[in-house]
């Protein structure tokens, strides 16, 4: 859990204006895609899909 929290962290840091935030502890974490980190607006749907 501690790892891929940690190489989550260093792409948020590598991809600050689409990674807007991590939450989690252990091996339950998550991901907020966002366009713009100050407002937190989300990543659009089609984007996401194309992940």
């Amino acid at each position: 859990g501690t790892h891929l929290f940690n190489s989550l962290a260093e792409l948020r840091d590598q991809l600050p204006n689409v990674i807007g935030d991590i939450p989690g502890k252990s091996l339950l974490i998550g991901m907020e895609m966002v366009t713009d980190k100050e407002s937190r607006k989300p990543f659009p749907v089609e984007k996401m899909n194309a992940i």
